[in-house]
This record gives C-alpha cells, sequence and structure tokens, in this order.
C-alpha cells in the first residue's frame, strides 16, 4: 500500500472466458472472390484467410488454384479479433456431366441385319445391344415393321446407335423423340443436341432453372434436355427446351 492508500498492482493477468476462446467450425459455398497477393478468398460474403499452414485438398494445391465459382468448404478458426484464417480447404469436385443419349418411340418403320428406324432416326444395332420383349431377350430379327418400341441410343461417328431396344405391348404409343446431351449448336429457328438437330417455333418452351428463357439465350456447352414430335416430312420439331442448371 502507498503511501497515499492507494495500492500498486504486481502483476496483472487477464482471464478470458471460454466462449471468447478461438473456436473452429465450417463455411460452406461458392467462391465468390480470390487474392492471391492478400492471401484470402471469400464464399459469399465472408471473407477468409490462408497463411503457410492452411491445407488444400479436392483439387487446388494452393489458393492461387482456386477458382471463382468453385465450390468449396472450409474449416476456419475464428481468431479474437473476429477475422477468419482457414485450416483446411476442400474442393467438391463437380459431377460428370451425363453421356448424350437418344431416345425414340414409335412403331419400327424399316430393319435390316444391322439397323432399325423408329420416329425417322435410324440406329445402327450391334451384338452389344440389348433387346428385349416384356422380360425375354429377343433377336433383331424377331422384330417386326410396325411393332411399337422404345429404343434408347447414342450418338456415333457413324450415326446414332442403339443401346436397349424394348418391345412396347397394347397400343401404340405417341411418337415421342427426346435427347440429353451438351448443346452443340443453337440458330435463330433451331438447336442441335445429341447430333440431332430440333426446330423451334413459337409452341416450342425453352426453361431455365423453371424460368422460361429465348432460344438467343442458349449457350453451346450446356447440358439440355429435349423433347419432340415429329413432324410429316421427318422434320423433329422441339416440344421442350430443358437447360439443365450447373452444378
Amino acid at each position: 500500500m502507498q503511501a497515499d492508500q492507494s495500492i500498486a498492482a504486481t502483476q496483472v493477468r487477464v482471464l478470458v472466458d471460454d466462449d471468447q476462446e478461438e473456436e473452429d467450425f465450417h463455411v460452406t459455398g461458392a467462391v465468390t472472390a480470390v487474392s492471391s497477393d492478400k492471401g484470402t478468398f471469400t464464399i459469399g460474403d465472408t471473407l477468409i484467410s490462408v497463411d503457410a499452414h492452411t491445407q488444400f485438398e479436392g483439387g487446388p494445391a494452393s489458393l492461387a488454384d482456386l477458382k471463382v465459382g468453385d465450390r468449396v468448404d472450409a474449416e476456419v478458426v475464428k481468431h479474437a479479433d473476429g477475422s477468419l484464417l482457414a485450416k483446411e480447404v476442400r474442393r467438391f469436385q463437380p459431377p460428370q456431366p451425363p453421356s448424350p443419349a437418344i431416345f425414340a418411340v414409335d412403331p419400327i418403320e424399316a430393319l435390316s441385319e444391322s439397323s432399325i428406324t423408329v420416329a425417322s432416326i435410324a440406329f445402327s444395332v450391334s451384338s452389344q445391344t440389348v433387346i428385349r420383349s416384356g422380360d425375354a431377350p429377343v433377336a433383331l430379327s424377331d422384330l417386326k415393321v410396325g411393332e411399337s418400341v422404345l429404343v434408347k441410343g447414342r450418338p456415333g461417328t457413324a450415326g446414332p446407335a442403339a443401346d436397349v431396344i424394348l418391345v412396347v405391348p397394347g397400343q401404340p404409343p405417341d411418337k415421342l423423340i427426346a435427347v440429353v446431351g451438351p448443346i452443340e449448336a443453337a440458330g435463330t429457328d433451331s438447336v442441335t443436341v445429341a447430333g440431332k438437330a430440333f426446330k423451334v417455333d413459337t409452341h416450342t418452351v425453352i426453361v431455365r432453372e423453371r424460368t422460361n428463357v429465348s432460344l438467343a439465350s442458349l449457350v453451346v456447352g450446356e447440358m439440355a434436355e429435349v423433347k419432340a414430335a415429329v413432324s410429316s416430312d421427318g422434320t423433329l420439331v422441339a416440344l421442350l427446351v430443358r437447360v439443365q442448371a450447373p452444378e
């Protein structure tokens, strides 16, 4: 105690509450900004720093490898000043896009030893093609012109190839063409997917993420599903073009 009755401190210890200690948690979402020179990146509106101890997994080897749009999960620690430091950053690998496919439902228009024509599309048939009537496997030679079938195939350099042919019993179904694949071309009145060109008219519905869009907004490379009818002259007329949202 001092002469003036005051007390002089010889030691000061700051006590930290448990809720003020550094804590780990995860921030997940799309990268919206990357600043390699500042050593930071942003997920949504959340700014996160990295240091020499930050681990990167799932593809990026460093902060410089992150790209805007990458979906990541960052395990971060929150410092006392409120800033976030990444301990680990894991990038989600986008799923592989589906392989281009062609679906056709209609009576058989023509048959040969190695091909079948349905809905004006000639599919090649090989020993790998699965052909079934109900639960029973059948040969291509067992099929008859006029018999209704569903054909699932894929585009090829020599034309569409049939992977599966299913005989459809009962009443002939409505003629249907459906394809899935990346958009290969988009013109003023047509769109090409899975090697097939489809006419687009005023009755065609084009949808992206539940929103109607114009043909002009389609981008080559976008994944799309097209359902179409076959006109009397064999033209494929798109009824629906559904652009698949990127993952």
